[in-house]
């Protein structure tokens, strides 16, 4: 079992089990996991990722125009378990190879017809049809923005032996059209292929420049490297430590970034799956993403502003649900929660429509959610018997849902539900939307306290109560770094991943918990510019 994701509230399969090796929560001294304490961080186990479906259409758009008609629906949906590019769910398949190409010979197609697009992609002004110059230095330059490096002399050759078909048209579009369509369905933009520089005896592999620009890249802004970052990789910048760090800084800093984090949360916290054709959902998403954007780049600095803000983006709708305050703009504006519990993210309808199950919200689910989420903890699965999908049913008929889960305080799951439960109904007189309430749904007999408890931390009222107790903790500092990482690396992380993590947890709690600190931790390391292959 993977002890990274086993700190002290392991619950084995739903049976209300504590696993007795483990002690503490991961990154606090305490906690073992294990009979040895993690040292320097390894090298971690990577292959070819292949891009995303999000990291595709940015890729294509970032080279060709943000206005270029990407079908979406031509490539398969990726898993979010919670990151969408998990290297075990990815596989080359006819969908992608397919896919791809008919994205890729539409965008072709469609750039040939914007003459300030096909300026933009050509660089330079063809006298012809045969204008041997221009077109050289149109592939190389797409070339190596495609490819995320220079061509190599065979494939640089391949590409300029397309003008041929601009002579034989009379075209130098028609050449340029098949380098692009043959650039945007190529397997050296489909895939993150790390071959490195040099491997050495224990097959560690390091990195070229060009792949530590796609490493970052990808990781914050969720597509190819621009010109200057390629630059900074041909100079050799980024191999070293004071280049590297400084180019995180400056595509941090692009609001490219902003967009791409907000995404790396809302996968992370859950709400990226909520429909964007309900009005109320779009309203819900945008009021998260502003709050992430607050937290991240606008703010104090203490990623905990995330839990704790008093503020938060809302239009008119979305305040009218909330029983707030309308905004100064009815598109959308900050309000001042008028009520202390509200605060931060998890006063949210985005995340408290997470695990709502029956037309109601579930206590479990959300107990779930903070002890997986937030804390990076692992519930095991209920008992192959248990119906995890039916809520409880009382023997008393009519009984309030506090009844009704008493159910799960005897037999084989109790010990996880107490673990979980009291979490969610710590969250009980907030609805699925985000609403306020004193009373179960239309049962005004059945009251609410609102009370609830995280076992062995402490007890709570509300979201805001709540967040500060579960930010206050070294647990969710490295659950913060283990969620990152995780995405860095695009698989489950394992045991030997622990160190990094531990690593990061404790340069982002000793720096004021910035965001910034995790980044700049991670890019800095070692193991940043190296990989290993899989044994």
């Amino acid at each position: 079992m993977n002890r990274l994701l086993v700190p002290a509230l392991l619950l084995c399969g739903c049976l209300g089990k504590v696993d007795p090796t483990v002690t503490g929560q991961p990154g606090d001294p305490s906690w073992t996991g294990g009979p040895d304490q993690p040292g320097a961080p390894s090298t971690a186990v990577l292959g070819a990722r292949r891009l995303t479906r999000a990291e595709y259409v940015q890729t294509v758009r970032d080279l060709v125009d943000a206005q270029a008609p990407v079908t979406v629906e031509a490539l398969a949906i990726d898993e979010g378990v919670p990151f969408d590019n998990d290297i075990t769910m990815q596989h080359a398949s006819e969908v992608l190879i397919d896919g791809a190409d008919t994205i890729a010979e539409q965008v072709a197609v469609w750039a040939m017809t914007q003459p300030a697009v096909k300026a933009r992609l050509y660089g330079c002004t063809p006298s012809g049809p045969s204008d041997a110059t221009c077109f050289a230095s149109f592939v190389d330059r797409m070339g190596r923005r495609a490819l995320r490096r220079p061509l190599t002399d065979p494939e640089r050759q391949a590409f300029i032996a397309l003008q041929s078909e601009s002579i034989a048209d009379a075209s130098f579009d028609s050449g340029a059209e098949l380098v692009l369509r043959a650039l945007l369905s190529h397997p050296g933009l489909l895939f993150r292929f790390e071959n490195g520089v040099a491997k050495s005896s224990d097959g560690e592999i390091t990195l070229s420049g060009y792949e530590i620009a796609t490493r970052l890249s990808y990781l914050l802004l969720g597509s190819t490297p621009d010109d200057a970052l390629l630059d900074a990789a041909e100079r050799g910048e980024l191999v070293g430590l004071t280049g590297r760090v400084a180019a995180a800084d400056r595509l941090v800093a692009d609001p490219k970034a902003r967009a791409h984090l907000q995404r790396f949360h809302s996968m992370w916290l859950g709400y990226s799956k909520l429909s964007d054709t309900d009005p109320l959902n779009a309203s819900m998403r945008k009021e998260s993403d502003a709050l992430v954007g607050y937290a991240l780049f606008d703010g104090p600095g203490d990623y905990a502003e995330l839990f704790r803000s008093d503020k938060t983006f809302v239009d008119s709708a979305l305040a009218a649900n909330y029983g707030l305050p309308a905004p100064a703009k009815a598109a959308g504006d900050w309000v001042t929660y008028p009520d202390p519990q509200r605060r931060g993210i998890l006063s949210h309808g985005a995340v408290l429509a997470y695990g709502a199950k029956n037309g109601d919200t579930s206590p479990t689910r959300r107990g779930i959610y903070v002890r997986t989420r937030l804390l990076c903890q692992t519930i095991g699965p209920p008992p192959p018997n248990v119906n995890a999908d039916k809520g409880p049913v009382a023997t008393t008929p009519n009984a309030c849902k506090s009844e009704r889960y008493q159910q799960h305080a005897a037999g084989t799951c109790a010990g996880c539900h107490a673990a979980i439960d009291p979490i969610g109904f710590g969250l009980e007189q907030f609805d699925s939307l985000g609403r306020f309430r004193s009373h179960d749904d239309g049962r005004p007999e059945c009251a609410l306290d609102g009370k609830g408890e995280v076992t062995g931390t402490g007890t709570f009222s509300g979201p805001a109560e709540l967040g500060a107790l579960v930010s206050g903790q070294v647990a969710f500092e490295n659950c913060v770094a283990e969620k990152l990482y995780t995405y860095t690396t695009g698989r489950t992380l394992r045991t030997e991943d622990r160190a990094m993590v531990l690593k990061l947890g404790a340069a982002f709690g000793k720096d004021g918990r910035r965001f910034t600190t995790l980044v700049r931790e991670l890019v800095s390391d070692y193991t940043f510019t190296h990989r290993r292959e899989d044994q």
